[in-house]
Order: structure tokens, then sequence, then C-alpha cells
């Protein structure tokens, strides 16, 4: 992942790499994925964005991480194929309701082929919202989304839940 700004680029690399047979990013990459995590955030009009890439998604210490850094949406760039669409909907779904973020998954579109594999990716990013709702997605092709995140739904879902007031205090008690 890059960011760039008009003084700067910095580039991160993914944390936590997928160790699995038919898809080893452990041994493909050479990413340092020892250590503490450093995740990107960036504000963009006043919207704390952090950034994790999609296999980051499933580990509680990414999530947590957002969550000290007060950001509002979870931007989660993926390439995701093999008909997994309904898991990653419901992780991403579960992901925005229990920290109260906007969660933004973009998948990669298209196909690859390979030696004799061909894989399809499905599209179907999507824009999940703090209470946990999909308020829209993309479809399997080329498309652009426009949305705007409402500060407002963000703090009505952490009112209504108090999910990070109580992790807090569950933090200090440990």
């Amino acid at each position: 992942l890059a960011k760039f700004s008009p003084n700067q680029t910095k580039i991160y690399d993914q944390q936590i790499l997928m160790p699995y047979a038919h898809w080893n990013e452990a041994k493909f990459f050479a990413n340092d994925a020892g250590g503490s995590l450093n995740l990107p955030v960036f504000v963009h009009e006043k919207i704390r964005v952090g950034v994790m890439f999609g296999f980051e998604a499933h580990f509680d210490a990414c999530w947590e991480y957002m969550m000290s850094k007060k950001v509002d949406v979870v931007l989660v760039p993926s390439a995701c194929t093999f008909f997994s669409q309904a898991r990653w909907e419901e992780l991403l779904k579960t992901r925005a309701f229990t920290n109260n973020v906007y969660v933004l998954r973009v998948n990669r579109v298209g196909k690859h082929h390979s030696n004799d594999e061909q894989w399809d990716f499905y599209g179907d990013s999507m824009l999940i919202d703090p209470f946990g709702e999909v308020k829209t997605r993309l479809g399997k092709n080329e498309e652009m989304m426009i949305v705007d995140i409402d500060k407002k739904r963000i703090s009505a879902a952490n009112s209504l839940w108090e999910f990070r007031k109580i992790a807090a205090r569950i933090g200090e008690n440990l």
C-alpha cells in the first residue's frame, strides 16, 4: 500500500501474511511481518481513515489498533475470489458493528490467468455503516462508489452501544 502526499511517499507492507499451501504470502513476499503493528491512518476532511489489508481484518489486534487511533472508517482493500462473498460480508458487518465504524471494503474485479488456472475476482466492494448495515455495494465490473460518511451516525452507534467505552474499562481492569 502506498500513501502519496505533496511532501512524501510512504509504503506500508501487509503486516499479517497468509501461510496457506494454496496461497502462501509468507513465502512469496519479503515483508517483515514481525514486531508491532504499523497500519496506515490518515485524515481526510476531518474523517480519520485507517487501512488494513483483507487478511488482517480477521485479527482482533488490527481492530484494537484502529480503535486506539480513533478511526472513523476502516478501508479494507482485498483481492478475493473462490465464492467467499458471504463470509467477507458477515465478517466485515460484524467488525463494523462491534467497533462502531464504517468499513469500506474494496475488492478486486476481473480475471487472473496463470498456467492452467483462471481466477475470477468477484468485486462486491461495499460500504458498511457503524450499525453493521451494508449501505451500498458495487458489482463484479469496474464501477465507482460515491458516498457520504456521517460522523453523527458514528456518534449515535457509539452512544447507543458504548463498545469502545466498555472495552476501555475492561482494559483498565486487566
